[in-house]
């Protein structure tokens, strides 16, 4: 029998056992071979890279730090001093604003009590933590109403002089914090409705303007206007 004849484009054999195509792909460099196969979820992973940083939430220490809590202490502090010179003056009367005073006071020295810094030991979820953030945001509620109610309710100019102070040391702190709240930052935390820094900055400038406003109008129309004329008038009748 007459033997065939090998086929033209038979892959020479090595002598390994390994054909010559083989040989050739087992020669080809790592780098080639691995750059040829794309691993499953690599894009995913590139997409996760590409994220804009700002996107991507930073996680932030709880635990605010004893200089902002010293400084909120220190103009609570000053503040207190303040309203207890207004409340000894003669002139200033006992309805409405003394007795607002002595209810502000009560919460002033709440968010004193508040603010102290704890011991490091404490844990991020231990009581006094969250105790300390509650009570913080009791008195932050207390100061936001009391401070709008007082530049509308209060009838002393000396009262009025205290909610206007009390606004313009909001704004120098807002300003000086990129409208950030200095009692939040503190706090850690608050129950307050949602409204942007800006907004909060724009409404602690109309507390302001608003007392600043009474003031004038007290100037024009008498001391304690319009409270003490409607009181008067009432009384007459």
């Amino acid at each position: 029998m007459a033997q065939e004849a090998p086929l033209e484009n038979a892959p020479t054999a090595s002598t390994c056992g390994l054909n010559v195509e083989q040989d050739a792909q087992l020669s080809k460099p790592t780098e080639e071979v691995v750059s040829n196969v794309e691993p499953e979820g690599l894009g995913e992973v590139e997409d996760g890279l590409q994220t804009p940083a700002q996107e991507i939430p930073l996680r932030r220490s709880r635990r605010p730090s004893k200089k902002m809590a010293f400084l909120l202490i220190g103009a609570v502090l000053f503040f207190i001093a303040l309203e207890l010179w207004i409340v000894s003056l003669p002139q200033v009367p006992w309805l409405l604003d003394k007795i607002y005073f002595a209810i502000a006071l009560v919460f002033q020295l709440l968010m004193v009590f508040a603010s102290c810094p704890l011991p490091r030991s404490l844990g991020e979820g231990s009581w006094a933590v969250r105790l300390r953030s509650k009570l913080l945001d009791i008195a932050h509620w207390a100061f936001v109403v009391m401070s709008f109610g007082g530049a509308i309710l209060l009838r002393a100019p000396e009262s009025l002089g205290f909610t206007a102070g009390i606004a313009a040391a909001s704004l120098v702190f807002r300003l000086s914090m990129r409208n950030r709240c200095i009692i939040t930052s503190v706090a850690q935390t608050s129950s307050l409705p949602r409204i942007s820094g800006k907004g909060v900055t724009n409404f602690f400038l109309a507390l302001l303007i608003l007392s600043v406003a009474r003031l004038l109008l007290q100037l024009a129309f008498g001391r304690g206007f319009p409270w003490d004329q409607i009181f008067k008038a009432i009384s007459h009748h």
